[in-house]
């Protein structure tokens, strides 16, 4: 490469390709993060459906790039590809604001089925053309260092997006608007103008850019030549050392040498699979993991989803000081950092961030419920009443004295299952003396709460929630009069009814709770189990006690910050990197669109490892574990074959093409 560098100080076209990305990527977070709440509140779905829905989504965005690959290389170019993706997207981003609107339920879910496709169809075309369009702007081998920052900038462009499009998307479907607790469509109209806006940022500055023209025949000669390989490689009697060898004689030698090149190419890629399955991880089963962490600071409440504006904005910072590492190692120690050792020191990285999230999740795991072994019987009495009550039911209890609004915790010994008479006393005319069978099983937690009308009894559900809920169960000893519902009222508007007569479990939400008109009366944490005591007369709730018995969670999601860290400065160094790899490795300009897609296409094929290692159903821990070891091994296997790869010569024009490629001009 040539020692002399041509200035650039950040062109026009530069700039808008930069811009565009960066609020492009404002309306995809934007979007994205809300549409999972959107698709269980508003579209009703169940949460397993709508986590298969918004799976389903990402997965079918990274099955596009192929498509608007073909059309910029072979058609059309990269600038009308990005345009008219674009306004696909944008119709997609549309319909999707349309479908927030008061409609029926059907109605919406029939748009925002057809909104999802057309966005995941321009999103995902447009993908590789953005990134082989912006390298269209640089001059190589001159300004190669000028094109290394320019991936790193645009990446750095995608997580400032990002970071921007989950405050916001957060913000406003947490607002009210048009009747509804929420206002969606407020969210996906801002994803909207903000495509918009990138649409005119990217078409206005159309004179400034340099344009590629596409190459037909490069395209279908590439695929030609490799099915004719392969071909030769089968029926041919002709031993030669490589298998593309057999097309020398209908192809040429520079050709041939070039397609090789591109499989090499290709090659590396297909081994950084479970890499950027990883990516898949940290969007998907870390924001699981933290749902299994307590999350208040005093007053301030960390969701998961702030820990990806977190993981967005360290992302953030890491690019500069991936840049400054890089300079000062080249610099002062003479050290060469070519895009693949980047990559490798890269994917380490991301291997090391699932071992630290493993040993995080083991932590979780060890905070089991209390529950009954063989030959015990756990056994709670609470009582909802104004009144202090006693309980006889020998041999296993003797006279348990219960307070007012309290509860007992009794651990029995015990065989089988046992049914024996217990008295009940106190309270004065309250509540009767009683007699009756009382259960006691072994292995069993059981629960028994007094009411005017004696006593009820239920099986304790000790269980932390698998979305990390807290657990309530709503126990009233004086009905009065009423049958009006109970309701839960907590800080943020998740509002829970529950019938006075139902002992059932709900899952709600952390936060401060309204009950039964008493401001402020519990707290409930993320994975507590509680049980809300209630006393009423004349409808009106009296008194309230709430009593913890199964801890909420301990460990806090700030212990995440790690992992995310580290896989932040991995994802810094690997995605720039490759995509700086697949565009000046491949010798061919008219399939640098599509070699870039295939690059992309290792995250669609990293979800499908993602979905398959999912489906074994491993512990957490087990599974971040998993991942680990196999990004380590495919991060051997890359080494090596980064090792043995020779990088193309850059220096570009020396007509090596079979198909003369038109030179680069600001006419399309």
């Amino acid at each position: 490469m040539s020692n002399t560098q041509e200035k650039l100080t950040y062109p026009k076209q530069i700039s808008a390709i930069l811009a565009m990305s960066l609020i492009k990527n404002i309306c995809l977070v934007g979007l994205r993060t809300a549409l999972l709440s959107y698709l269980e509140n508003v579209i009703n779905y169940s949460k397993d459906e709508a986590s298969l829905m918004y799976h389903s989504f990402r997965s079918f965005n990274y099955c596009c790039p192929l498509l608007g690959a073909l059309f910029a290389d072979c058609f059309i170019g990269k600038f009308y590809t990005i345009v008219i993706f674009l306004i696909i997207y944008l119709i997609g981003t549309t319909t999707m604001t349309g479908s927030a609107v008061q409609y029926s339920e059907d109605i919406s879910r029939h748009l925002c089925l057809f909104a999802l496709g057309l966005i995941a169809v321009g999103r995902g075309s447009i993908k590789p053309c953005v990134f082989a369009f912006g390298g269209n702007q640089f001059k190589l081998p001159q300004q190669y260092k000028h094109l290394e920052i320019f991936f790193l900038l645009i990446y750095a462009a995608k997580d400032a997006g990002g970071a921007i499009g989950i405050y916001e998307a957060r913000y406003l479907s947490r607002i009210h608007c048009l009747g509804a607790n929420s206002c969606y469509s407020a969210a996906f109209l801002v994803s909207t103008l903000c495509l918009t806006l990138s649409l005119i940022i990217f078409v206005s500055a159309k004179r400034w850019y340099v344009h590629v023209k596409p190459q037909k025949n490069n395209s279908i000669l590439w695929v030609l030549c490799l099915v004719n390989g392969m071909k030769g490689k089968i029926v041919s009697k002709e031993k030669l050392d490589h298998w593309l060898d057999y097309c020398k004689k209908s192809y040429g030698e520079s050709f041939v040498r070039q397609t090789k090149s591109t499989l090499k190419v290709v090659l590396i890629f297909m081994v950084l699979q479970c890499y950027m399955a990883t990516i898949m991880v940290v969007v998907t089963d870390w924001k699981t993991q933290a749902r299994f962490m307590r999350n208040e600071q005093g007053d301030t409440v960390f969701q998961p989803i702030t820990m990806l504006f977190l993981n967005y904005m360290l992302a953030i910072a890491a690019t500069p000081i991936t840049y400054l590492i890089m300079w000062f190692l080249r610099s002062k120690f003479n050290i060469n950092v070519t895009p693949l050792r980047r990559v490798a020191v890269g994917t380490v990285f991301g291997a090391i961030s699932m071992f630290v999230a493993a040993v995080l999740s083991l932590s979780i795991e060890a905070e089991v419920p209390n529950l009954p072994k063989n030959g015990e019987c756990h056994i709670r009495f609470y009582n909802p009443l104004n009144c202090l009550v006693k309980i006889d039911a020998p041999p296993f209890i003797n006279q348990v004295q219960i307070d007012p609004m309290g509860y007992q915790f009794l651990s029995v010994k015990v065989e089988g299952t046992k049914k024996i008479q217990h008295t009940i006393s106190g309270c004065d005319k309250t509540i009767s003396n009683t007699t009756g069978p009382f259960v006691v099983k072994e292995k069993i937690s059981v629960g028994y709460f007094f009411t005017t009308n004696g006593l009820q009894g239920f099986k304790e559900d000790l269980e932390k929630d698998y979305y990390g809920d807290a657990k309530i169960r709503s126990l009233v000893g004086n009905l009065g009069k009423t049958d009006e519902k109970i309701k839960y009222i907590c800080d943020h508007d998740h509002v829970t009814e529950i019938g006075p007569q139902d002992y059932s479990v709900y899952k709600v939400t952390s936060g401060v709770y309204n009950i039964g008109g008493i401001e402020k009366a519990a707290r409930f944490f993320r994975g507590g189990i509680y049980r809300v005591l209630l006393y009423f007369d004349n409808s009106k709730s009296k008194k309230l006690e709430v009593h913890e018995v199964g801890k909420p969670h301990q460990l806090h999601i700030l212990w995440q910050i790690p992992q995310y860290m580290i896989h932040a400065i991995s994802r810094v160094l690997v995605i720039p990197a490759v995509l700086e790899f697949a565009y000046t490795q491949t010798p061919f300009k008219s399939l640098k669109c599509t070699i870039i897609a295939i690059s992309l296409l290792t995250s669609g094929v990293g979800g499908i490892i993602h979905i398959i290692i999912e489906l074994i159903h491993f512990k957490q821990s087990h599974f971040f574990f998993t991942f680990g070891g196999l990004t380590m091994l495919f991060t051997l296997i890359f080494i090596l074959l980064a090792v043995r790869y020779k990088y193309v010569d850059q220096q570009y024009g020396k007509k090596e093409d079979i198909i003369t490629e038109d030179t680069e001009s600001n006419d399309e």
